[in-house]
């Protein structure tokens, strides 16, 4: 039998395409998601939402949120500019992307908590 935290953690994989193109690099370790999901509960409690069995999206959402802010600021330490004999190069900063990313999430997870809130 499958696990509800089987489905959650299938699913945020799937919507984070978890894995790097060029080869089976896992990106987000199975510690931090579970990480993300606890967080995610913890901010659908705040908002009074205790009963989760029908709340996937929401958890999965949450979670989603947490990991792309939290990668985000790891980003930002990596991010250099590649000089050589005169020629520069900066590679678009990857934490902005993921930031603005993270905007979008965030806002779209606030209107569903909100809208479940509305529908109880």
């Amino acid at each position: 039998m499958i696990s509800n935290k089987t489905i959650i953690l299938e699913q945020i994989n799937a919507r984070l395409l978890n894995t790097s193109v060029e080869s089976s690099e896992v990106i987000f370790s199975e510690d931090r998601i579970n990480t993300a999901i606890t967080r995610s509960l913890s901010t659908l409690r705040q908002f009074g939402i205790l009963d989760l069995s029908n709340v996937f999206d929401l958890i999965i959402s949450g979670a989603v949120v947490e990991l792309l802010s939290s990668q985000s600021l790891l980003e930002v330490g990596r991010e250099v500019t590649f000089r050589d004999h005169g020629i520069e190069y900066y590679p678009p900063a990857i934490s902005s992307v993921l930031m603005k990313q993270w905007e979008v999430e965030y806002t779209m997870y606030m209107k569903k908590i909100e809208l479940y809130l509305s529908l109880k």
